[in-house]
């Protein structure tokens, strides 16, 4: 007796089930260049989201081995008195999701719904690792430990708003809760006047007080001799002169800075 023909909805079924997995996505590298042994605060874009950043050739006598010489974010690289040159990591990109309907509307709880994302930081090798938090972090916590009880908080772990750390063999997930979001408020940027002379043959360094955004000279006390780019400048929160540049400088600072007097 021959076996009945299967209906064609159970042979549709066995197909989709015996059919091989999706390709996993693979996520894309670059080297990037960043950094200043003599500035304390460099910040380079990474060119996409980065979920890792490496340290492949120090450029200036070790300067990057120093703790706290540089770390990264979700958007750029940031250095103290560092410079390197550094391999990129991104997110690679998510498979598409399927497509479903939409759920009613609902009114959210303001009063307990907070954000939280759980990313993968450290290394089980001993080097150090600082992973970005792509926020500003209210409280992190350890859900996970991935490397046979090395991850000790505030030893060989720890975060401030914006990263986690670890280091001596730790690695682990870790469940960032997020600051709740306020509502922007505008801010006007800070204003002074500062004086900054130099004699000849010196470069002089006047400290502004704050991070600064454009300086413009006002007033020359050297008949002629100051030139923008060719003997003053700004770099951070310096205003620097040379060659016998005399004069006073109207400093304008980030909006959340304070002028000094």
């Amino acid at each position: 007796m021959g076996l009945a023909p299967q209906p064609l909805a159970l042979v549709a079924l066995a197909f989709v089930l015996s059919a091989p997995p999706l390709a996993a996505q693979v996520s894309s590298s670059k080297l990037v260049r960043c950094g200043s042994t003599s500035d304390p605060d460099i910040k380079c874009a990474t060119g996409g989201r980065a979920v890792r950043v490496s340290l492949v050739r120090d450029l200036a006598l070790r300067s990057c081995s120093r703790p706290q010489a540089w770390g990264f974010t979700a958007d750029h690289i940031w250095t103290n008195k560092c410079r390197g040159d550094f391999m990129v990591t991104y997110e690679a990109a998510p498979a598409p999701a399927p497509v479903q309907a939409a759920p009613a509307p609902s009114t959210p709880d303001r009063r307990s719904s907070r954000e939280t994302r759980r990313i993968t930081c450290g290394s089980t090798s001993g080097a150090q690792r600082q992973c970005g938090t792509d926020g500003a972090a209210a409280e992190v916590r350890m859900v996970r430990e991935l490397s046979k009880n090395r991850c000790r908080k505030g030893t060989t772990w720890g975060h401030t708003e914006t990263l986690i750390w670890a280091h001596s063999g730790c690695r682990a997930e870790f469940e960032i809760i997020y600051r709740r979001s306020e509502p922007e408020k505008p801010t006007r940027a800070a204003v002074r006047v500062m004086s900054c002379s130099a004699g000849e043959g010196e470069r002089v360094e006047c400290q502004a007080g704050g991070k600064i955004t454009a300086v413009r000279l006002i007033r020359e006390r050297s008949r002629g001799r100051c030139r923008d780019g060719s003997n003053w400048g700004y770099y951070g929160s310096v205003v620097w002169s040379s060659g016998n540049c005399s004069g006073d400088f109207e400093v304008t600072y980030r909006g959340d800075a304070t002028s000094r007097e």
